[in-house]
């Protein structure tokens, strides 16, 4: 049948993979943005003279730092996912099985990364967040 393959050559790697990185891109590059416009805005405070920057910059900024690090994570992982797809198709095929030693070290790679990005939520918010770090040993 066609629609199995129009599925798993077009359609799931398109919604898999394509454009979830296009939207972390984008998400990205607003954040970048508006980093870099607080950035200018806070210099132009220090350089007044009214102090280094509050708790609650402290708090916007880990908070970016965790952001940017979950959205880095995603990426690599739907790179990778990009990879095994095009290597896949290469090969002309849709299982692991039937493609080289390579295409199944790629798509292995790519689960795991799969995996680890499931799991980076939790570990950032134990290393980015000290109220959080702190109830959970507790």
């Amino acid at each position: 049948s066609l629609f199995p393959q129009i599925y798993l050559n077009i359609i799931n790697p398109v919604f898999d993979s394509a454009l979830p990185l296009l939207i972390i891109i984008v998400a990205n590059l607003f954040i970048a943005r508006a980093l870099h416009l607080r950035h200018r805005g806070s210099s132009s405070i220090r350089a007044s003279g009214e102090g280094r920057a509050s708790r609650t910059a402290r708090d916007a900024s880990r908070v970016t730092a965790q952001v940017v690090f979950i959205s880095l994570m995603t990426a690599v992982t739907r790179v990778l996912r990009i990879c095994m797809f095009v290597t896949m198709e290469y090969h002309d095929t849709i299982h692991v099985n039937f493609c080289p030693l390579y295409c199944g070290v790629l798509a292995a790679l790519a689960h795991f990364s799969n995996i680890c990005n499931a799991t980076v939520n939790f570990c950032c918010f134990c290393y980015f967040g000290p109220r959080y770090r702190a109830c959970f040993l507790k």
